[in-house]
């Protein structure tokens, strides 16, 4: 959580921006951060269990947690279905949640305190046979306090489901 003075801790929260970066088939989160103000510009992620989850750092102390901006793209796994170890070998890769073939698949994943979501494109979330799917989610499994401050603007969803929210947690 970088500060305008480094030597101060107390001193005013400045914005660290994540610019360009690219996730793909990674078995559990694309992108799984800690810290306030930080700003993720033109993100590509795509074939994750989750494509973001960002959790707070100061307790809602600073105006935002994260703000994903311009630009970004979420796409959900191509993969549908959690197929047995030695399929996953002649594949070359493992799956998204390999050991949870029930784990709904998400794009941007809530957390705690305040995130902003600007300019989100959100591809090809769609439930299959196997797994339910959302371009937005929470954080399950929690209990954390999540804001009613959180935002989405201008968002795009193509061929998707926009969001899931399990009650059951599952």
């Amino acid at each position: 959580m970088p500060k305008e003075n480094p030597a101060d801790a107390n001193s005013k929260s400045v914005e660290s921006v994540f610019e360009d970066l690219t996730s793909y088939k990674n078995r559990n989160g694309a992108i799984w951060g800690r810290g306030e103000m930080h700003v993720f510009k033109n993100v590509k992620v795509a074939d994750n269990a989750n494509g973001y989850t960002h959790a707070s750092g100061s307790a809602g102390r600073d105006p935002f947690t994260s703000r994903s901006l311009t630009r970004c793209s979420w796409a959900k796994p191509r993969t549908s279905a959690t197929p047995g170890l030695t399929r996953r070998r002649l594949y070359g890769r493992s799956f998204a949640e390999a050991r949870n073939a029930g784990f709904p698949i998400r794009g941007y994943e809530y957390y705690d305190y305040r995130h902003d979501v600007v300019n989100v494109t959100f591809r090809n979330f769609e439930d299959n046979a196997t797994r339910k799917t959302g371009a937005l989610s929470y954080l399950m499994y929690t209990s954390a306090g999540v804001s009613t401050e959180n935002s989405i603007e201008g968002a795009k969803f193509v061929q998707r489901q926009a969001g899931v929210f399990p009650a059951d947690g599952a």
